[in-house]
């Protein structure tokens, strides 16, 4: 198959950026830096390294002109301790940075920290909800995979299996074993509450950016996480209440006494009714958070909620065919493509594509996403056949 020809300019004028401009970038797992470097003719950098590496691997694309296929340098950077004051992209005031969580070590939390903290994908979804709410945005919406493999999650990966224990142990259910037993059988349920746990502080105001438990400068609230399924879970009550967090049901929502210094998640709304119904939880003008989390599925069967003058997508991260999309407030939606492994990437790695002020469709993303792979790796990069680019 013909080489992939990028349009003149490079490889940026096709991200949408002039050649010689400056360049998105892409972490890796277990990285805490990212580079950015630009040739005339354009060059985009992405790294990975292996969860806990020390050192990254980066592979840089050499644009040339029209017509001439990419080449490849390759560079090692030094260690990396953080001292940059990267903790996981996304800027504190604009949103985005150029980078996708890392696949998939941003589910868990880093050595030394605490559980409920979670790891990159709760830091950046705090950091988003604090930008929206300090912008006066009080109705969200923040939606990612609950678990790292969520289209497995009926089958069970070893990824997703790590995570449980993750769940278990912050919801204090890891110990016996009929508790245990309960996450493992509704995975997605309990997920979904530690994901309470973790974004509580920034729904609370605790810490300059909702970062961390037991801040100061909080507002002493209670974050009310309304759930939406018939799992019971009584033995995490107590864990979700350490971290400010009460659990009910949706259902008796009639019963919910809400005060001024309190916020409301509704886990998993799913149906357009259930989105109205969780809308009308807090009245409108009221300017207490409202927050719908990961809902597994819209019947609008797009990017999104079914309710978008109601809902602010705070945090959306979301795989589509070929790739995924992300959407960090006030930032743009970012389309990002999966490239299939290399000797030097063996778990593959992500380029963005686009970025956009206004909410792309999801068909288009994903036929554009596809179309891209198509004619840049031809059939060798689907991430489940071993042979044609898996990884997974």
């Amino acid at each position: 198959m013909a080489a992939f020809a990028p349009p003149s300019g490079g490889l940026v004028s096709l991200l949408g950026g002039p050649a010689g401009a400056a360049a998105p970038t892409s972490r890796r797992p277990g990285s805490t830096r990212r580079l950015t470097r630009v040739s005339p003719a354009g060059c985009v950098g992405r790294g990975a390294v292996a969860l806990g590496g020390f050192r990254q691997r980066l592979r840089l694309w050499q644009v040339g002109p029209a017509g001439a296929p990419p080449s490849m340098a390759t560079e090692t950077l030094g260690s990396s301790n953080g001292d940059d004051g990267d903790d996981g992209g996304g800027g504190q005031d604009s949103g985005g940075g150029n980078s996708l969580p890392a696949m998939y070590e941003a589910w868990f939390a880093p050595s030394g920290a605490a559980p409920v903290e979670g790891g990159e994908l709760a830091a950046r979804a705090r950091r988003a909800i604090t930008r929206a709410l300090d912008a006066g945005v009080t109705r969200l919406e923040v939606c990612f995979p609950c678990v790292p493999n969520v289209e497995e999650l009926a089958y069970g990966t070893a990824l997703n299996q790590a995570f449980g224990y993750q769940v278990a142990d912050t919801l204090g259910m890891r110990d016996d074993g009929r508790s245990y037993r309960l996450v493992k059988t509704y995975l997605q349920s309990f997920a979904n509450v530690y994901w309470v746990c973790a974004l509580a502080p920034a729904l609370l105001r605790k810490g300059g950016d909702g970062g961390g438990l037991g801040d100061g400068g909080g507002s002493g609230g209670i974050v009310h996480a309304l759930t939406t399924d018939s799992v019971g879970k009584d033995r995490a009550a107590a864990a979700a209440a350490a971290a400010g967090v009460r659990v009910s049901s949706l259902r008796a929502r009639a019963s919910l006494a809400v005060g001024p210094a309190d916020a409301v998640v509704v886990v998993d709304p799913r149906a357009t009714d259930t989105w109205r119904t969780a809308a009308a939880v807090v009245p409108p003008g009221d300017a207490t958070p409202l927050v719908a989390l990961n809902a597994s599925f819209t019947e609008t069967y797009g990017l999104g909620g079914p309710l978008p003058e109601v809902f602010e997508p705070a945090f959306y991260l979301k795989r589509v065919s070929k790739g995924w999309i992300l959407r960090e407030y006030p930032g743009p939606w970012e389309v990002w493509l999966e490239t299939p492994p290399t000797a030097a990437s063996p778990s593959g790695g992500v380029e963005m594509l686009s970025a956009t002020a206004a909410k792309p469709r999801l068909g288009d993303v994903s036929k554009a996403l596809r179309g891209v792979s198509l004619n840049r790796f031809g059939i060798f990069n689907d991430r489940w056949a071993p042979g044609f680019g898996g990884r997974l």
